[in-house]
């Protein structure tokens, strides 16, 4: 990496704070090595300068509010006084950016604040040092509960994961994940996934369910196998959504890889299986794809079948619906 590039990288990660540069310089230079560029996570060198020139000079309860709010990428007023308990919290955030204290304030819709990377960065290493490790999961809770209710669920799940809270990560990416991948983002929710631990996600089928949908379009074969696994799963908790869900997925694989369609078969018998006990759907737009996907299984293996009579005619009737087909 050329020097050009090394300062560029510098400049973008300390927002253009000159100290910051000089400062991660100047750790280089001790100990003699490649520039590391900060990230969320400073340098030593700029830990100590923010520690002894900027957080151990403010008086305790701005240090309180600072730890209390360290933990939200972007905070409204109302969520900084949520998450702090600090009802003057307008009049604090104000005064941090009044004062260049490494806070930024974007006046749209809503009023929002942020602090520096690098001041963040400093702050979440302060929470070890100043929190208890229960105090410090419940501040991860907490700000995760506020941001989730301000819609900001990538960084909610982030916390949760990095407090190890897996239980709430995993109800928060199930809870969100059909609506991202129905917007086609596939790379979200994967990266969701990646954050979980293989060991929990195999207790949690629905988990495994949404990692093969997300690698559906990629790499069907990939997909078929965290499909088939959750299928398993999901018949031995003799949860019947769930394996009806895995199986329209695993049909779908073959269609979108256009390939070895004969071991397609076993998957159309299982949902017809299922849709001859007459199941309740979680929505039309789902009894749509059951449809759909078994229908066009059976003209390719038995255009004869006299069930797939009454399959076309069940999707007629669900396209005059007002629901959304794609």
């Amino acid at each position: 990496i050329d020097e050009t590039t090394v300062i560029a990288d510098l400049h973008r990660a300390c927002d253009g704070w000159v100290a910051g540069i000089i400062l991660s310089l100047e750790n280089a230079r001790r100990a003699q090595g490649a520039v590391n560029v900060p990230t969320d996570q400073p340098c030593q060198t700029v830990l100590d300068y923010l520690a002894t020139e900027v957080f151990e000079h403010a008086e305790p309860e701005l240090q309180s509010f600072l730890r209390c709010t360290a933990l939200l990428p972007h905070m409204t007023v109302a969520m900084a006084e949520e998450v702090s308990g600090n009802p003057n919290a307008e009049s604090v955030l104000a005064r941090l950016h009044r004062e260049h204290f490494f806070t930024d304030r974007c006046a749209a819709n809503e009023t929002t604040y942020q602090y520096h990377a690098l001041l963040r960065g400093f702050l979440k290493s302060r929470l070890a040092r100043d929190m208890t490790p229960e105090e410090r999961q419940a501040l991860f809770r907490k700000s995760a509960a506020v941001l989730t209710g301000d819609d900001q669920i990538d960084a909610a799940i982030q916390l949760l994961t990095e407090a190890q809270v897996w239980p709430e990560a995993v109800q928060l990416l199930l809870q969100h994940a059909n609506a991202r991948v129905e917007q086609g983002q596939f790379q979200t929710v994967q990266a969701w996934i990646n954050r979980i631990p293989d060991a929990v996600q195999t207790e949690v089928p629905w988990v495994g369910f949404w990692k093969g949908v997300c690698q559906l379009f990629q790499d069907p074969p990939a997909a078929r196998r965290d499909l088939k696994e959750a299928y398993k799963q999901f018949v031995t908790h003799d949860d019947r959504a769930g394996q009806m869900m895995a199986a329209i997925a695993m049909i779908e694989s073959y269609y979108l890889g256009w390939e070895r369609f004969s071991e397609m078969r076993p998957w159309v018998d299982i949902m017809l299986a299922l849709m001859a006990c007459e199941p309740v759907f979680p929505s039309p737009e789902i009894e749509l794809r059951a449809v759909s996907v078994t229908a066009w299984a059976l003209v390719i293996f038995d255009p004869h079948d006299r069930r797939l009579e009454a399959l076309i005619r069940r999707a007629m009737t669900l396209l005059e619906l007002d629901i959304e087909v794609n």
